[in-house]
């Protein structure tokens, strides 16, 4: 149960400090391998791509925890605290039907990709390895939605929401 805990609290964060730690090692290698000892190094750029990819979307479900994604704060801002809730669920049910769906098609890509038995360019590891952080990651996005919809809810509660206030 603590690990489980542990990861709810801190895997996106470790997965960004990891990812950003590797794209600058590896990028600051390139830079050192190709203009000081001219020589690229073609596996950096892949790795890097790789993890940028995987960076965002670990990142996007990382802002969905901390309710720090993009939103449209310039209409909820004139809303009394209890229309800014309805407003954040149905933004909140918005998003989740669009990572769904999200989900659904890269995941179809993702299986795709492995049935093909396609490998990278440089590296000629299996494809799907660096593609499945896509889908994990939108896995982990719907939880967090899940988890601040939950939270949303509460917090409707403890403002005193009823029914016949809607």
């Amino acid at each position: 149960m603590k690990t489980v805990r542990w990861l709810d609290e801190h895997l996106e964060e470790y997965m960004v400090v990891i990812l950003t730690s590797i794209m600058t090692i590896l990028l600051f290698l390139q830079v050192l391998f190709r203009f000081v000892l001219n020589l690229p190094l073609a596996w950096v750029e892949e790795i890097s791509l790789y993890s940028m990819v995987w960076l965002c979307y670990f990142g996007c479900s990382l802002a969905i925890k901390k309710r720090e994604h993009l939103k449209m704060e310039i209409i909820t801002n004139f809303l009394k605290p209890k229309a800014k809730k309805i407003f954040d669920l149905i933004s909140l049910i918005l998003f989740f039907a669009f990572a769904v769906f999200v989900l659904y098609h890269v995941t179809l890509l993702t299986a795709d990709i492995l049935q093909r038995g396609q490998v990278t360019a440089v590296l000629e590891i299996p494809k799907w390895i660096p593609y499945a952080g896509v889908p994990v990651a939108f896995l982990l996005m719907l939880i967090r939605m899940i988890q601040d919809f939950i939270r949303t809810i509460q917090e409707m509660k403890e403002l005193g929401w009823k029914k016949e206030e809607a």
